[in-house]
C-alpha cells in the first residue's frame, strides 16, 4: 500500500540521514534514483554493472536487462533532447524541481 511504502522510504531516509548504512534490494528504480548511494545491477545472480545512480539508471545496460529507466530520467532526457541544459545528475523529481525553480544547475 503506498502508505506504508512512504512510511518505509521514509525510514530508509532517516537512516541514510544518521550516516547508517542501508543495503535496499529492490525493482522499484524510482526509489534506488531517491534513496541510493550505489546501485548494482544483478543478472542471473551476478553483478552485472554497479556504479553512482545517475550512471547506472542512465545507462544503456538497463534494456537488455529487461529495465526501463525511472520516470524522472525519462523526462530529463526528453528534456535534453529538447535542448534544456539540464545535467544528467537531475535524476529525481526533487532535483528536477529544484532544477526549475533556480536551486540547482
Amino acid at each position: 500500500d503506498p502508505s506504508g511504502a512512504k512510511r518505509i522510504e521514509d525510514l530508509l531516509l532517516a537512516q541514510k540521514k544518521q550516516g547508517r548504512t542501508v543495503v535496499m534490494i529492490t525493482h522499484d528504480l524510482d526509489l534506488a534514483a531517491r534513496l541510493a548511494d550505489r546501485v548494482y545491477l544483478f543478472h542471473h545472480g551476478r553483478v552485472n554493472t554497479s556504479g553512482r545512480p545517475f550512471e547506472i539508471l542512465t545507462s544503456p545496460s538497463l534494456e537488455p536487462l529487461g529495465l526501463h529507466p525511472p520516470e524522472s530520467i525519462r523526462l530529463l532526457e526528453s528534456l535534453q533532447k529538447k535542448g534544456v541544459p539540464i545535467g544528467r545528475t537531475h535524476i529525481t523529481p526533487d532535483a528536477l524541481i529544484a532544477f526549475f525553480r533556480g536551486n540547482s544547475a
